[in-house]
């Protein structure tokens, strides 16, 4: 357990610090999440953030991950976004498409309406987007 976690942390502040470097955001771990739940980092404009790092993933893996975003990011009153690698691969991001979710094509939960990305242009949409909400 002591592995996991600090595995766990060690790749939340190598989240923290992607995010500082592409989109200028100050994000922070939650550091309550271990005691009282909730999501992986906090500070960041929108998002309930999951950060998610293993050897090697399935998709019945990403689909719990999804879950596990949805059901925080609505106690928190934020859109899910779940941060996740595998050994030596890049960042990818998992968002809900912004029209599947406007038009209510599929429910948030629905793991059908996720849209996956890099990281990279993750943050250039957020960057965007925070520039436009003047957030």
């Amino acid at each position: 357990m002591v592995n996991s976690r600090s595995k766990g942390a060690r790749n939340e502040r190598a989240v923290v610090q992607y995010i500082a470097e592409m989109c200028g955001i100050d994000a922070e771990r939650n550091h309550s999440q271990v005691a009282k739940g909730g999501h992986d980092l906090l500070g960041v404009p929108f998002y309930a953030i999951e950060v998610k790092a293993y050897a090697r993933y399935t998709d019945a893996d990403r689909i719990k991950w999804w879950e596990q975003a949805v059901r925080q990011a609505k106690v928190a009153e934020l859109e899910p976004a779940v941060w996740f690698r595998a050994n030596r691969q890049d960042w990818q991001v998992m968002i809900a498409h912004p029209t599947a979710l406007n038009d209510k094509i599929y429910e948030l939960d629905d793991f059908r309406i996720v849209q996956t990305m890099h990281a990279e242009l993750w943050c250039s949409l957020l960057s965007e987007r925070v520039a436009a909400n003047g957030t």
